[in-house]
């Protein structure tokens, strides 16, 4: 596997099965396309019939990520009617298709919030002289996900003004991580909220005001040395970033303003599923009402666990006919079962939590063959300057004296693979390898395609990567990845922590590789845990058969070694 890779990050749309079975929960009004009508919800039980309500406002965007992802409409309107359901003394409303065509709804506005795409593109960019004006009231600022980020000029020195930060071009990045929220400040924001990790597109290194002046983070983690990675682009990286190894970031914080008012800005909120994340959806609830000058309960703002189909309600965008309910079930489900069981830390879902064990090498052994017969290098085509058989085991080995100049693989000779289950115990001394499957042979022992991954160090065990082709790694560890019609990259899910597989892994020692090809499903299996699963519908890209083979990677000396390997062909 090359370690120098384009790691540029594709959008993340989360698939999914069923209809719509719920009804609007907040009343849409604004569906015909008026913009300027808000659309609300009830008002909370506790709320004043005087009009000395605190309102909030909410300016939802237009549809733009595909279903699953910045549904801004359905974002908005969910937390709109936590609001009005939860806080007495707040009226929330809510505008879609972006910024009201008659704006004098914001003038008694107490707070704003703004969930929609950014940059050049943003909802406020023709409108912050205005904006300006209701912020110099004391007016609250709320900015969720692609909403914080604006083009670096007047646009982002307004930001640093009205929340404390923003996302600045080839300053800040956009990758998708799970960001590991282990404490959270003293700050009204976090009242309630417990520690969480949970996937999403968390954009980081913000451009903040000088010695943060005013700004108090509230969501801060490290992120995988991996997304620091990318190469000089607006969203991608630059030099600074890829500085700041094993640093950590904020990704959401609260800011207060000479003028009185108080601003908020979160960078997750690109996967919509996340709103059913119940400290997620506490903390931006919190802020929301924090930023309105209301009081924040002891216990954060209550708010009932979200159902599917709460999730479902007031999208704007036509449910998919292959749309995976019952995985996102799953999800909820064991996300409140950890928060619970934890009392106190809840970690990504894993929707797989009962299947590690499924396709382990210790199970049934039926329908299996061995392909290696632990003393010879028969039905095996490798360099012979680097592959041999060593105590029983096919073993690849480079050298100081004794380098390969590039990845060389030693390749099964007993045909074609396409729909099988292949077991194999493996042990690596420095370096990485990998097990390629479904793959090309451009002669010479060089190959590409879908491999599975292994190293001695602790990033990429159990990873998919595309060797030698154009879509790199094509999911980390833990993550539950689709690839859809149009080639696009997104992370449905998770598998477990990936610390929690790295942990079950022996460093030196025998470990148990499982790969299960059928059809587009693929998945990985070390030691009875599953580390990926991958749908891939890439129409041009989806491969379905081809060549099996073994990697000795180029670079320092390595010793890898391979016993009971065996496959079984998946009818």
């Amino acid at each position: 596997m090359a370690r120098f890779r384009n790691r540029a990050v594709c959008w993340l749309c989360w698939i999914v099965l069923g209809g719509l079975a719920m009804g609007a929960a907040v009343n849409l009004a604004a569906r015909d396309g008026r913009a300027d009508e808000p659309a609300t919800g009830e008002p909370a039980a506790g709320e004043p019939a005087n009009g000395a309500a605190k309102k909030i406002v909410f300016i939802a965007g237009n549809p733009s990520h595909g279903f699953g992802a910045h549904d801004h409409q359905a974002g908005c309107m969910i937390l709109a009617k936590a609001v009005n359901e939860n806080v007495p003394g707040a009226k929330a409303v809510v505008f879609t298709g972006g910024w009201p065509k008659d704006d004098a709804a914001l003038d008694d506005a107490d707070c704003i919030v703004m969930y929609g795409d950014g940059g050049g593109g943003h909802m406020v960019m023709r409108k912050l002289e205005r904006m300006a004006g209701i912020a110099q009231k004391g007016t609250g600022i709320v900015c969720i996900h692609y909403a914080v980020e604006v083009p670096k000029g007047d646009a982002g020195d307004y930001f640093v003004d009205w929340i404390g930060g923003y996302f600045e071009t080839h300053w800040s990045v956009n990758p998708h991580w799970v960001a590991k929220f282990e404490k959270l400040p003293d700050h009204p924001v976090a009242r309630g909220v417990r520690p969480f990790a949970i996937n999403d597109e968390w954009y980081y290194h913000m451009r903040f005001r000088g010695d943060m002046k005013g700004v108090t983070p509230i969501l801060t983690a490290t992120p995988p040395d991996s997304t620091r990675k990318g190469g000089d682009g607006p969203h991608s990286g630059n030099p600074t970033v890829r500085s700041r190894l094993g640093l950590p970031e904020h990704v959401a914080w609260a800011a207060e303003r000479p003028d009185g008012g108080r601003g908020f800005g979160i960078t997750g909120g690109h996967v919509h599923w996340n709103w059913g994340h119940d400290d997620f959806r506490k903390l931006v609830l919190n802020a929301i009402v924090w930023c309105a000058k209301l009081d924040v309960p002891e216990g954060g703002v209550a708010s009932k666990s979200l159902t599917v189909d709460d999730l479902l309600a007031n999208h704007d965008e036509k449910v998919p006919d292959n749309f995976n309910k019952s995985g996102i079930e799953k999800m909820l489900e064991a996300w409140r079962a950890a928060r619970e069981a934890a009392g106190g830390a809840t970690t990504q879902a894993t929707s797989a939590k009962n299947d590690d064990a499924k396709g382990s090498a210790k199970d049934d052994e039926e329908g299996f063959k061995p392909i290696f017969d632990g003393k010879t290098l028969d039905g095996w085509d490798g360099n012979p300057k680097f592959w041999s058989v060593q105590d029983g085991a096919l073993t690849g080995k480079t050298t100081k004296e004794n380098p390969t100049s590039g990845n060389t693989f030693i390749i099964w000779k007993g045909g074609k693979v396409g729909d099988f289950e292949l077991r194999l115990s493996y042990k690596i001394v420095g370096g990485n390898s990998g097990i390629q499957y479904r793959s090309k042979d451009f002669g010479n022992w060089v190959v590409g395609g879908y491999q599975g991954d292994f190293e001695a160090g602790k990033t990429y065990t159990g990873i998919l990567y595309e060797e030698r082709m154009t879509r790199g790694i094509m999911a980390q560890r833990g993550e539950k990845v689709v690839f859809d019609e149009n080639g696009k990259r997104d992370v449905t899910g998770s598998v477990g922590k990936s610390d929690a597989i790295q942990a079950a892994i022996k460093h030196e020692d025998w470990n148990d590789y499982t790969i299960i090809a059928k059809g587009r499903e693929l998945k990985h299996v070390i030691n009875g845990k599953t580390t990926i699963e991958v749908t891939d519908n890439d129409p041009k890209k989806f491969v379905a058969e081809g060549i099996l083979a073994l990697q000795l990677h180029a670079g320092p000396p390595m010793t890898v070694q391979f016993k009971n390997v065996r496959i079984k062909e998946l009818k």
